[in-house]
């Protein structure tokens, strides 16, 4: 035979009762806490990311006015104008070569071009088959040499291009183009070659960004694709992230960038990892540029 275990008292089952009911607005209290200081954690970490997105963009273009100061420099510069002049009439650059050598290394550029304002490729530092081309000529229409050329000489200021490869699967590079005015009319455009390598130091730059930081820049490419820029510094070994749709969830940031937009939000990374983010737009590349870290490493 059971036996039956005795009923609580009603004192019992009243204390109890009461000790619920305090307990209660604690838990809520605890709990409406702690979602508010994951809210002001977001806000701090947002406002932090969107301080370095900033920054990173008045670096970018402040490289960017650099470089287009030095071929304006250079577009008034005696030699320049003498060698535009003498390889119009002789293609002989060996008179000018050491001087002009000197110019493109005080520059830090990759390389220096001159061209006529026909558009003729008189002189190139490095790349010599590209001298005698002639870039209005319909077999170059479209490419990014010609397109920096008449942008220069149609406007007649001091212009940056695009990065593009130069030749099908070729590196992307970007040039910053000046025009040289003699006696009010164009006498020729002198181009300089952006040093990719100090340009994406910037871009690749960690600092304040934790284990999981990472800024990402991308360029319109075919309708509804994002062609990425530069190195990655979380991507996996062998994986291809050249390309982006713009409505995958990493391009959706990348596309707004593009559009001109700044924002800070969360999203979901080419990696599968939810991320904090910020994206700006890069006036002078015509870039998209999105700062992200992992939420995991924040929060």
């Amino acid at each position: 035979m059971t036996r039956k275990l005795p009923r609580p008292r009603l004192a019992v089952e009243i204390a109890g009762g009461y000790l619920l009911l305090g307990l209660l607005p604690l838990v809520v209290i605890v709990w409406m806490y702690f979602h508010a200081s994951e809210g002001v954690l977001v806000e701090e970490i947002s406002r932090s990311l969107s301080t370095i997105a900033d920054q990173k963009t008045a670096r970018v273009e402040a490289f960017a006015r650099d470089r287009m100061q030095m071929a304006a420099t250079l577009s008034f510069t005696p030699t320049v104008l003498e060698a535009l002049e003498a390889l119009r009439r002789d293609p002989d650059a060996a008179a000018f070569r050491p001087l002009l050598s000197r110019y493109g290394e005080s520059a830090g550029a990759r390389d220096l071009l001159l061209l006529s304002a026909e558009g003729e490729i008189l002189f190139a530092l490095s790349r010599h088959d590209l001298v005698g081309s002639v870039l209005t000529e319909p077999r170059h229409r479209g490419t990014l040499l010609a397109n920096i050329f008449e942008r220069t000489r149609t406007l007649l200021e001091t212009e940056i291009s695009d990065f593009a490869a130069l030749a099908p699967g070729g590196r992307p590079t970007s040039f910053a183009a000046a025009p040289v005015i003699k006696d009010g009319g164009l006498l020729g455009i002198v181009l300089l070659e952006v040093d990719q390598a100090a340009l994406f130091d910037i871009v690749a730059d960690t600092a304040a960004l934790g284990r999981t930081g990472e800024t990402m820049v991308g360029a319109r490419a075919a309708p509804g694709r994002i062609e990425i820029q530069g190195p990655l510094r979380l991507a996996p070994a062998g994986a291809d992230l050249h390309g982006l749709d713009s409505d995958s969830a990493m391009g959706r940031p990348l596309e707004r960038a593009l559009r001109g937009e700044r924002g800070v939000g969360f999203a979901i990374d080419y990696r599968g990892e939810t991320v904090l983010a910020a994206w700006r737009y890069l006036p002078s590349f015509r870039w998209g540029m999105v700062v992200k870290i992992d939420v995991s490493e924040t929060l």
